[in-house]
């Protein structure tokens, strides 16, 4: 069974594409001469097999690699093609839409950010509403050291966030995550299946927070109180308490953060050459460059699961723009199929990240990562999709935990 046919399978309660829907599927995600072949996700909550050491890769991955933040395993084994992203839901009416602005350059395409993100500001809340987030992607898991002594394992998640008007009021978190893990090959299935856990299945987490507390999981129950900490070791650590917001985001340090342009690039900058300096220091084989760090920091950033306030990701818009080496990708669908236009930037890892955006206001709405090239910390072949999501917002109701 190929990629496609096991994640048509994986939602089930969904109708068949059609073969006109797949072939326009594939195109779009061989745009840019980029062939597929493996995805993997920037961003994972925590999973019920802890013990499995867990590879991330993209985005976040790369920055806080660099940092000394985690140990990122990549192998050379990877599945022949990935799945294609869904088709958009066809519109219905005959309402008419005023086209969206012509965009040719990334300055165009990030002002055009930026005046959204303040056009549109934060969603009004009524008593009782929450605003809504939810992150859809496919991505791997590294199981010890694939593909000669360990596995990669594939599967779809979600991520939904309930957050209230208030700051000091209650955060739900949804997770499903290891929804139809399956492996490349049937030896590194038979090796995830004797690892501790076994072979995942669906599994579904409620956190809550209260304020700017940390999640506490609520559902399913854990004895003892919430899972513990398994803190990083070794040199190339970076303590905790020194871990940068550009690094792993939090909402009160995101708070923090400057809202002028310039204010904004200084504390970005001295971040990436603290990066660059670290990854000097501690790495081997190819370095980050500070381009590539501050890149990375804004990224990460974005997609991240903490909420960027709008008049901030304006101004992260505005010192994009002074990064060099982006470029404009005329047309990219995210992973639900949504069309959009996109900036990508390829790093000294030989990874290009891209951020999708709407083309009618330039809202962020999923990213991607994809291969340029085999290296030494990416062991994948030219053309590998290190990366895909979607990310959709909106206004909710108080979800109802599970008892």
């Amino acid at each position: 069974m190929d990629d496609l046919t096991a994640l048509t399978q994986i939602r089930a309660d969904m109708p068949p594409p059609s073969a006109e829907t797949l072939a326009a599927a594939r195109s779009r995600l061989v745009e840019h001469d980029v062939r597929p072949a493996v995805l993997a996700r920037p961003f994972r909550a925590r999973t019920a097999h802890p013990v499995r050491r867990r590879a991330l890769v993209g985005i976040a991955a790369a920055a806080a690699v660099a940092a000394g933040a985690f140990a990122l395993t990549t192998g050379g084994s990877e599945p022949d093609r990935a799945p294609a992203p869904r088709a958009a839901a066809p519109s219905s009416g005959s309402t008419s839409v005023a086209p969206a602005p012509r965009i040719v350059t990334v300055a165009q395409l990030l002002d055009a950010a930026s005046a959204g993100a303040l056009r549109t500001g934060a969603p009004s809340l009524k008593a009782g509403q929450y605003r809504y987030l939810r992150t859809h992607g496919y991505g791997v898991t590294s199981i010890d050291d694939p593909p000669g002594n360990g596995a990669y394992e594939f599967s779809e998640y979600t991520n939904e966030q309930w957050l209230p008007a208030s700051a000091n009021g209650t955060r739900y978190n949804r997770s499903v995550n290891d929804i139809a893990a399956h492996y490349p090959t049937a030896r590194q299935r038979k090796y995830a299946a004797s690892a501790p856990g076994g072979i995942p299945k669906r599994y579904v987490e409620w956190d809550v927070a209260k304020g700017d507390g940390d999640y506490v999981q609520v559902y399913p129950h854990v004895a003892g109180g919430p899972p513990t900490k398994i803190p990083c070791s070794g040199s190339g650590c970076t303590p905790e308490s020194k871990i940068s917001v550009w690094d792993v985001p939090t909402a009160p340090t995101v708070a923090k953060l400057p809202r002028d342009t310039a204010g904004l690039r200084a504390s970005l900058y001295r971040y990436a050459k603290q990066n660059h300096a670290e990854a000097v220091k501690y790495g081997k084989g190819t370095q980050l460059g500070v381009d590539d760090a501050a890149y990375f920091g804004i990224t990460n950033l974005l997609s991240s699961a903490v909420v960027v306030p709008s008049n901030l990701r304006a101004a992260l818009y505005q010192v994009a723009k002074t990064i060099p080496g982006i470029k404009l990708i005329g047309s990219l669908a995210n992973y639900d199929g949504a069309h959009g236009i996109a900036i990508g930037r390829v790093d000294a890892f030989g990874v290009e990240h891209d951020l999708i955006f709407t083309r009618s206001g330039g809202t962020y709405i999923g990213d991607r990562t994809v291969a340029t090239r085999p290296s030494v910390e990416y062991k994948v072949r030219a053309g590998t999709l290190l990366g895909y999501t979607a990310l959709t917002t909106g206004v909710k109701g108080k979800p109802n935990l599970p008892h």
